[in-house]
């Protein structure tokens, strides 16, 4: 009987296992298109470059969260293992709810030790995992989208935990050593692993060191490990050259923020009126609430009630850690529904450790009681219909075998066909379609992201690498033609009219569904030459004429400034090319200073045909200063800021700064009457330095 126990043990635990991968296979590939969107295919897109290529670290721009330590090593065995992007892609998804699955088995481990290789422990893991994982939301199944900073957050708790209770020194400082790696290099991929699980554990190893002296020693050492992994992290995350911080991304400024947390009372109303949102969302379907439930009630009887809870619990071999995990989550369940009830823009969209860690812990609480209820008959029978429950749902799902190299978008796959057809190889498309293109071609089609309105090559999240000057199509996507956000227009609709204006009308035009692509002559069509990751729209430049009498100081009063707009030139950089006019004013029979602001971002400028010019009542007009060539006017400046001769071209200044300014020799106006007027007068040319001359992303 022994003998068939573990045949039978073994068998549901498989059973169990496979259930697991087939259903979140099943849903995966039900969202199949979701899962080959640009910001989804960042990491692929990255590892096929930079790991399995021969790309460089220092050539990407990398957004936000970075997540090359969170999601890397979760996704590189798949990488590895698949031929295609799409293999590796479908088959990570899936395999998040494997590894969600692993890690609770761990956590299960911890608490009931050999009783945990069971097959009956592993199948009641799978099975929970089966029958509710899959209704909290889909992002388990969704890669690349924090779900493995919530992974990475299993696994410290799963080494506090492994240090609570029965723990050596050694075992102590092995932990602290990992955590503070480890854990600085989670931190420097992704921020939000701060909030979401090192500020909660801080707070609390803090206040049960506060309450507990003779722990101080082993609480302090964890503790001090979590800061010097965050301050580890956020100097790695310095170390990469081209990122945007964070803070740049949200609408809470610093001030807000500080008035916000001036205000306690104002905090608890704002998180009392999330509270229904998130207790609502638990209670979206039965087997959530029914879990949710379990979480809450769970954990404060296994904290309050050890001695009534432990007669069901009796696999239990570690209660001080099975009490302090009900700690652990409850604590950090709360303090993430506290803070991103905060968040200025999607609370929902970052309570993925809320929403999960709950289920998380009624996994592991439930397949205790299962493998500690004596009747084994009925531990057998409860799982088994889990595993019914699954099997049910996963029959009810038509899934064919698939060659996942087929699976692509409907447009993606119609401009493949296109670029086929035509022997195209390099284009240019908006961002959400460039990286689809490029990484699920089997033809080596290179596809490059540009910024619709200025067409500029848009490094986020890319390699600069890819950027070559030299293309045969444009995909313009006319399914933004109707956005009625000006952002979305301005940084995906493709200004066709631009495209034309810088390279003639396309040889051939071909559409795929509300995608047009424009084709030209093989490395002939050309786009802006100078990337860009947040332009200010629109690209202007500003000249500037400050004046001063005596010794004077320049003021803004005492200036007059005119901006210009910068066009798209033949040479590919945007330029300005005008006759600027500034009048001043001033008391006559001083002598005047003044101070010129060609231009106000970096760039290369030309100043001719400078005068300054008095004109009386009557309106006759007096040369008192002229340069008539930039050399010229060289002869007269008197002092300058940040600007200097360029390296080529001698007649033209370059600014390499935001604040250039050139000062002239004073000028004695001792014939000017009260009323006159004096005009400075000048032919002004600013056009964009190459990247390789300044790298100017933001502006």
């Amino acid at each position: 009987m022994r003998v068939i126990g573990k045949v039978l043990s073994l068998i549901l635990a498989t059973s169990a296992v496979i259930g697991l991968w087939r259903i979140s296979v099943i849903t995966v590939l039900q969202q199949q298109e979701k899962l080959l969107s640009a910001d989804m295919l960042y990491i692929p897109d990255f590892v096929q470059d930079v790991l399995l290529g021969s790309g460089r670290l220092s050539d990407w721009f990398f957004a936000p969260s970075p997540e090359l330590f969170t999601e890397i090593p979760f996704y590189l065995p798949f990488a590895l293992f698949w031929s295609s992007i799409q293999g590796a892609v479908f088959s990570y998804a899936a395999s998040q709810a494997i590894y969600t699955a692993v890690l609770c088995w761990i956590l299960l481990w911890l608490f009931v030790g050999k009783r945990a290789y069971t097959g009956l422990a592993i199948a009641s893991v799978a099975g929970l995992a089966t029958a509710s994982l899959f209704v909290v939301d889909q992002t388990v199944l969704i890669p690349f989208y924090h779900y493995a900073t919530f992974l990475d957050g299993l696994i410290l708790i799963a080494g506090v935990l492994f240090v609570r209770g029965r723990y050596s020194q050694s075992a102590l400082w092995t932990l602290v050593v990992l955590i503070v790696i480890t854990g600085g290099l989670v931190i420097s991929s992704g921020f939000i692993f701060v909030a979401w699980f090192v500020l909660p554990l801080i707070g609390l190893l803090f206040l049960e060191g506060l309450c507990r002296p003779r722990e101080w020693y082993r609480l302090m050492s964890v503790g001090f490990a979590l800061v010097a992994a965050t301050v580890l992290g956020r100097y790695l995350w310095h170390q990469l050259e081209f990122k945007v911080d964070p803070r740049m991304m949200s609408r809470t400024g610093n001030g807000v923020l500080f008035d916000r947390l001036s205000d306690p009372l104002a905090l608890l109303t704002q998180i009392k009126e999330y509270l229904p949102e998130f207790i609502t969302q638990q209670f979206s379907s039965p087997i959530r609430g029914i879990m949710f439930v379990i979480f809450v009630v769970g954990s404060l009887l296994v904290l309050t009630r050890k001695a009534w809870v432990q007669r069901y619990l009796g696999a239990v071999q570690e209660w001080t850690r099975l009490q302090y995990f009900s700690l652990i989550a409850l604590v950090i369940v709360l303090s993430n529904v506290g803070l991103f009830s905060l968040h200025d823009q999607q609370p929902a969209r970052y309570m993925i450790t809320a929403n999960y860690l709950s289920m998380v812990y009624s996994i592991v609480l439930i397949s205790i009681v299962l493998i500690s209820v004596r009747a084994k008959a009925l531990s057998f029978l409860l799982v088994s219909s889990l595993l019914i429950t699954a099997v049910a749902r996963a029959g009810i799902t038509d899934v064919v075998r698939v060659d996942h190299d087929e699976i692509k978008p409907a447009v993606v796959d119609c401009i493949l066909d296109v670029a086929e057809t035509h022997q195209l190889t390099r284009g240019v498309a908006q961002y959400w379609q460039a990286r689809p293109l490029t990484l699920l071609s089997n033809k080596g089609l290179k596809v490059v992201p540009i910024h619709g309105v200025t067409l500029k090559p848009y490094f986020w999240a890319s390699s600069r690498r890819q950027f070559s000057g030299q293309y045969d199509f444009a995909v313009v996507d006319h399914s933004v033609d109707d956005a009625t956000s000006w952002t979305t227009k301005a940084w995906y609709l493709i200004d066709r009219s631009k495209i034309i204006r810088l390279n003639g009308k396309p040889v051939e035009i071909e559409w795929c569904d509300q995608s047009e692509i424009l084709i030209y002559p093989s490395a002939t069509m050309r786009v802006a030459e100078k990337m860009t990751t947040v332009p200010r729209l629109p690209i202007t430049v500003s000249s500037q004429i400050y004046w001063a009498e005596k010794d004077d100081a320049f003021t803004e009063k005492n200036s007059n400034k005119t901006i210009y707009e910068a066009e798209l030139g033949e040479s590919g950089f945007y330029q300005v090319d005008v006759d600027a006019t500034h009048d001043i004013s001033i008391n006559g029979g001083l002598p005047l200073r003044l101070r010129l602001d060609p231009g106000d971002r970096p760039g290369y400028v030309v100043i001719t045909d400078l005068e300054v010019v008095l004109r009386d009542l009557q309106g006759q007009e007096t040369v008192v200063m002229s340069a008539v060539s930039s050399k010229e006017l060289a002869t007269m400046i008197k002092r300058s800021n940040d600007v200097l001769v360029a390296h080529k071209a001698s007649h033209l200044w370059r600014v390499d700064q935001f604040d250039p300014w050139i000062e002239l020799t004073s000028i004695k106006l001792d014939q000017v009457l009260s009323g006159n007027a004096v005009s400075v007068r000048y032919h002004l040319m600013w056009r964009e330095m190459p990247d390789t001359e300044s790298l100017t992303l933001l502006r």
